[in-house]
């Protein structure tokens, strides 16, 4: 059996190589095709260490392994929050006792005016209802007590997860669990920095490897503001 580490923020194939850059740790859709592809159908085992990050990413993510022609196992060892959450329902899947998963409604970043704040309320209650779905589609819980503990911001230990559906059976063995490190708080970052990020990338053609000092001073400054 094959083994994918789904450590970090889940971040968009774009935008991977920033943090990648920063020395943070990131799954991006790409690394995951890749390593399904590589598989060619042997049996993987998806070890999910996340809290969360890009939607549409863990979404993807989801469904590619949905798809995958061989069979999928899903441990989570430590946490699985947000869009980690998402990815967690594909396949079978399995919680170590220590474990966490958390889900809630769906946010973003909107600098629009009043008209444009309500489109964008509208358009997260669409996304609220498509990921419940997703964790109907796994547990047979209604939509609506789903939407009602996504709205709370539900933390599940592994025992109630397993009872409410949304995991098949809690590990009894961990001691193969990789050491992985994430929290709730490695979140995606700002817009503003990816994109600074980029210029001071793209001017000084600095490589991902050996890095100036100078540099790295520029990117700890960004990600103070």
């Amino acid at each position: 059996m094959k083994e994918f580490n789904l450590n970090g923020v889940i971040v968009c194939n774009d935008d991977a190589w920033i943090y990648d850059w920063l020395g943070m740790d990131c799954t991006s859709p790409a690394e995951v095709k890749d390593f399904l592809t590589e598989a060619d159908g042997d049996d993987v085992q998806i070890n999910i260490n996340s809290g969360g990050g890009d939607l549409y990413s863990g979404v993807n993510i989801h469904d590619m392994l949905e798809n995958y022609a061989g069979k999928v196992t899903v441990k989570i060892m430590g946490l699985a929050a947000s869009a980690a959450s998402i990815v967690a329902m594909a396949g079978e899947c399995f919680m170590s006792p220590g474990s966490t998963m958390m889900i809630h409604n769906v946010s973003c970043q909107d600098y629009t005016d009043k008209n444009g704040k309500t489109k964008t309320a509208k358009m997260l209650n669409v996304l609220d209802k498509s990921v419940a779905a997703v964790y109907e589609a796994k547990s047979g819980m209604a939509q609506e007590e789903l939407l009602k503990l996504m709205d709370k911001e539900t933390w599940l230990d592994a025992k109630t997860a397993l009872e409410m559906g949304l995991i098949d059976g809690i590990l009894t063995d961990t001691t193969t669990a990789p050491r992985v490190a994430a929290s709730v708080g490695s979140i995606l970052l700002p817009q503003k920095v990816i994109d600074e990020l980029r210029q001071i990338r793209q001017k000084d053609k600095v490589s991902t490897d050996g890095v100036p000092v100078e540099q790295l001073k520029k990117r700890l400054e960004l990600l103070r503001r």
